[in-house]
């Protein structure tokens, strides 16, 4: 580039870092894009544990970021903003003035998909032990009275 008069082309070190940390901060966000965008399988037993290893790598990015820091504030504000219920129902915040996503739809959905089950309670989610403890009660006790709300819905439009 240099020989043919376009030298003004070649990014500098430091342009290399900066794009290397910008790849870095949004590979996590194109990993969960492909994960939950799935068509031949069900994809809401990863909405959880996508948004919470988003949450993680974002504010290990917060610390470390030495070039995009206002990014990844906004992708953190964006992720509260977006998630800030589903946040509320994990522990991570306790906001109970957000509405959106306050059911435990998608911790649910985690529970019982086999390929994630508690997995993330017991290792990505970053609160006190006592607070998994009582997430994982709640979660267990919510799909019990599902389940017997359903069996008991049957019965009574059978006869049974």
């Amino acid at each position: 580039m240099r020989s043919t008069e376009h030298s003004h082309l070649i990014i500098t070190v430091r342009e290399h870092a900066m794009l290397k940390e910008l790849v870095d901060i949004l590979e996590p966000f194109a990993e969960a894009t492909a994960l939950t965008q799935g068509e031949k399988y069900a994809t809401i037993g990863c909405v959880t544990p996508c948004v919470l290893g988003l949450y993680n790598c974002l504010c290990r990015m917060q610390q470390s970021s030495k070039y995009h820091g206002s990014v990844v504030r906004a992708l953190m504000d964006s992720l509260q903003l977006r998630f800030g219920g589903l946040h509320t129902n994990i522990g991570l915040l306790d906001d109970h003035t957000l509405t959106v996503l306050l059911i435990y739809i998608y911790p649910m959905a985690t529970i019982m998909d086999p390929n994630y089950g508690f997995v993330w309670l017991e290792d990505d989610l970053p609160v006190p032990m006592s607070v998994k403890d009582s997430l994982q009660k709640r979660l267990i006790d919510d799909v019990i009275k599902s389940a017997e709300d359903l069996c008991r819905e049957s019965r009574g439009a059978t006869g049974y």
